[in-house]
């Protein structure tokens, strides 16, 4: 396959005649003897698909040069079908029709669709359809000329394509402005759903916190737990959570058989609590 480079008119091979009907003989054409197929440069498609006039089994799209000042690769495509021409011009004494046609001011080359034609979008997926007012590039085949009424005419062939359509957005798109805290309740709730009723145990709800310390200890105290005692658990746990003097306003004793006291002097703080709920006596 030819891609963006010259080609040599010495390498360009006329063979034998195929003759087809009375009116119609084609005669191939290779390069070094092989099939002269053509990778193009990016080229502009300004009608897209086109039927043959009288016959909607044949369709044909015009590529065109109207991007050559812009790109090199398209000059030499262009010189290498002139070349092809020249070749075929002087080899011959037939009329031989144009291989670049111009159309509106516009150079353009025919070629004729396979049925088999594979068509691409510029992601290699694969579309229906050439689409008209865009750019693609071409894979082509120069079959060979038609001799019919003593003019020659080029038979171009198109394999494949990949065509450079249009992005279209279907549905809302936009990526819109969400709040942190939104986004991290989002996540938390994700992951409770997702933890829910999977392996034994998982997906229960914790249990509640602890109650405050100023209950705990009036709960020890209903119950008839002696006040030394008492004393000695708020003691041990003062250094990290103190209770304020009206936590146990409230608090009703039980009496209970008279213990070693203690001095409240240990706990300065609790000593005053104590007296003022009347636990401690002056």
């Amino acid at each position: 396959m030819i891609y963006n480079q010259q080609l040599n008119k010495n390498n360009i091979n006329i063979k034998k005649r195929l003759k087809y009907s009375d009116n119609c003989t084609l005669i191939p054409i290779k390069y070094n003897n092989n099939d002269l197929i053509i990778q193009t440069p990016k080229m502009y498609i300004p009608y897209g698909e086109k039927y043959v006039y009288n016959n909607n089994n044949k369709k044909f799209v015009d590529i065109s040069f109207q991007n050559i000042n812009n790109d090199n690769n398209i000059k030499l495509f262009y010189n290498n079908l002139l070349l092809i021409y020249n070749k075929i011009n002087d080899f011959y004494e037939y009329n031989v029709d144009d291989i670049i046609k111009k159309y509106n001011k516009n150079d353009l080359l025919r070629l004729k669709i396979n049925k088999e034609i594979l068509i691409f979008d510029q992601n290699k997926k694969n579309i229906d359809k050439i689409i008209n007012n865009t750019y693609g590039s071409f894979i082509i085949y120069l079959h060979g000329l038609w001799l019919s009424n003593n003019t020659l005419y080029f038979h171009f062939e198109l394999l494949q394509c990949k065509i450079d359509i249009p992005i279209f957005l279907n549905e809302y798109s936009f990526i819109d402005d969400v709040k942190p805290d939104l986004i991290n309740n989002i996540k938390k709730d994700k992951g409770n759903k997702s933890n829910k009723g999977k392996g034994k145990g998982k997906g229960i709800q914790p249990p509640p916190p602890p109650p405050p310390l100023n209950e705990k200890y009036e709960k020890m105290i209903r119950m008839g737990i002696p006040k030394e005692a008492v004393l000695q658990k708020m003691r041990l746990e003062s250094k990290v959570n103190r209770i304020k003097p009206s936590d146990l306003q409230n608090v009703s004793l039980k009496k209970t058989k008279p213990n070693e006291k203690r001095k409240s002097e240990e706990l300065p703080y609790l000593a005053e609590l104590f007296k003022r709920i009347g636990l401690i006596s002056n």
